[in-house]
């Protein structure tokens, strides 16, 4: 890799730090800290994926499994009338893990983690439609929780075309900088509803 790539690479796994500092400027709810955990894993991570040499699949089916259910549990805990979602959570799971165990193996779960992101995507528009429906607060951008949905979307919409294509991208490590800014713009969005919540 050029030194390009170690730049976009580190940006991406450090980029965490950026949210998870304003754990020491306040208090948050339970939506937000579902987030700090799932930034904490992300983080952890991105780590061990890193320093760890050799075949580290396993690791990254663990995390797609755990961070889906994280997020899953997010959303239901700020979508109204989401009584759907711990049902979508059970079917993605069952999917995920046949998916992981029989079909994808020892290799990159490219399957898994592209239906992972469509699924995210849906609920962050999801998440979206209902700040518009029921126009809770004029002022949108003060929400945490905006921000937060920003970050998932972008996050998810850029790693999906990273996942769907991995086959051909992981022979060729430049095409994964699309996924490691949208992971660095992820943190930067998390950090920024991390940040509005302190000042509540």
């Amino acid at each position: 890799m050029t030194n390009w790539d170690y730049f976009f690479v580190y940006s991406s796994v450090f980029s965490p730090l950026i949210p998870l500092f304003f754990l020491l400027r306040g208090r948050y709810n339970a939506p937000l800290r579902i987030i700090i955990l799932f930034i904490s894993l992300s983080f952890l991570t991105d780590l061990v994926s890193v320093f760890l040499f050799g075949n580290n699949y396993t690791v990254l089916h663990l995390y797609g499994f755990l961070e889906a259910l994280i997020l899953f549990w997010f959303f239901n805990t700020v979508i109204k009338n989401q009584k759907w979602i711990p049902f979508l959570a059970i079917a993605f799971s069952v999917f995920y893990l046949i998916n992981s165990i029989w079909f994808e193996w020892g290799v990159f779960n490219t399957i898994g983690r592209s239906v992972e992101c469509l699924i995210m995507i849906f609920l962050s528009l999801r998440l979206f439609y209902q700040f518009f429906k029921l126009e809770e607060d004029i002022f949108i951008d003060r929400s945490p929780i905006f921000w937060i949905s920003i970050g998932v979307l972008v996050y998810f919409s850029g790693a999906f075309f990273t996942f769907t294509l991995s086959k051909y991208i992981l022979t060729d490590a430049p095409l994964w900088i699309l996924h490691n800014i949208s992971n660095v713009l992820k943190n930067v969005f998390l950090a920024i509803g991390l940040w509005k919540a302190s000042k509540k």
